[in-house]
């Protein structure tokens, strides 16, 4: 995807200093990068003092080009026409798929951008994060010392990652059922974990929607 595809169209103005598909970015970078120091965006004037070095010279120009970053929901106009962050302005560069062998080197042009936020919490008033300790999760990707996204509610299905307390212990388990009733499986092929059973309750916290943890490097012995 190109600039000029992620940006909706529009009548260009009168003069350019350069073309649009490189300004944009530029103007993108440099209003995310005095957000992050700031935590608000310049105004019109300290934007371009900023870009002047980079051949934005002109506020006409300059105006445009926010026109449609806000197209874009990259920003939007408050109070007065003080911008603010538009709904697709939080997250992070995402890039095309990348096999986890042959590397692919192609060049895909500007990325999308994630929130991670929305991506793992699209229910934020209803998400949680448990902290994972053991082993006993590992063939589904929860690993211990990771975190694991939950959103609370009770109405799991079977094969569903719960949050669950069982006779009065919390774990991370799946979901199963037979005859005698609803009961926890571990993910982990070693005989050591094997399903838990309830004595007296069995209550269902929250459904696992995601995990996330750190990675300081790569393990010895894997290519």
């Amino acid at each position: 995807m190109n600039a000029s595809s992620r940006y909706p169209p529009a009548m260009p103005p009168a003069r350019r200093s350069i073309p649009f598909a490189m300004s944009a970015p530029m103007v993108e970078e440099a209003l995310r990068s005095y957000y992050r120091r700031n935590g608000i965006f310049p105004s019109l004037g300290e934007l371009l003092e900023t870009l002047r070095s980079k051949g934005i010279t002109s506020k006409g120009t300059l105006a445009w080009i926010i026109d449609r970053l806000a197209d874009a929901g990259v920003v939007t106009r408050g109070h007065g026409g003080r911008l603010k962050p538009g709904h697709n302005f939080a997250g992070f560069p995402v890039g095309r798929p990348v096999p986890a062998g042959t590397p692919d080197t192609g060049d895909a042009g500007p990325p999308e951008r994630l929130s991670i936020d929305a991506w793992l919490a699209p229910n934020p008033h209803k998400t949680g994060l448990v902290p994972i300790s053991g082993h006993s999760m590992v063939d589904v990707g929860l690993l211990d010392g990771d975190t694991a996204v939950y959103e609370a509610r009770e109405d799991a299905k079977v094969g569903d990652i719960v949050y669950a307390l069982i006779d009065g212990a919390e774990t991370l388990k799946l979901l199963a059922r037979d005859a005698a009733g609803r009961y926890l499986l571990p993910a982990n092929s070693d005989p050591r974990y094997g399903p838990q059973r309830p004595k007296e309750s069995l209550q269902i916290l929250g459904v696992v929607v995601g995990s996330f943890g750190r990675r300081r490097g790569r393990r010895s012995g894997l290519g």
